[in-house]
């Protein structure tokens, strides 16, 4: 992100599937059977990162990057091997 020094900004992440619970979910569709598979995006300070909790920040003048992480939830049911996507749209407001 780059934003005018000194103005204050917000990230926030919304996908495409629909959330279960807390969680993301990315799809796989094999034989006309639709398959998710679970996920989160984290915060750099481990929070989930949902469509309600943006990122808020000053900006510099300069690039900014916004560090965050992706986990797949380990304690779901088991899901059939696939390719698993999502899309994440990507809002900045200042």
């Amino acid at each position: 992100v780059r934003c005018t020094l000194g103005a204050t900004y917000s990230v926030n992440l919304n996908s495409s599937n629909n959330s279960n619970g807390s969680y993301r979910q990315m799809s796989s569709t094999v034989n006309s059977v639709t398959s998710y598979l679970q996920y989160q995006l984290l915060k750099s300070d481990a929070t989930v990162w949902t469509t309600a909790n943006n990122t808020a920040a000053t900006g510099t003048g300069l690039s900014q990057s916004i560090p965050y992480t992706a986990t797949v939830n380990a304690t779901q049911a088991n899901v059939p091997a696939g390719n698993y996507s999502d899309t994440v749209l990507v809002t900045v407001t200042y």
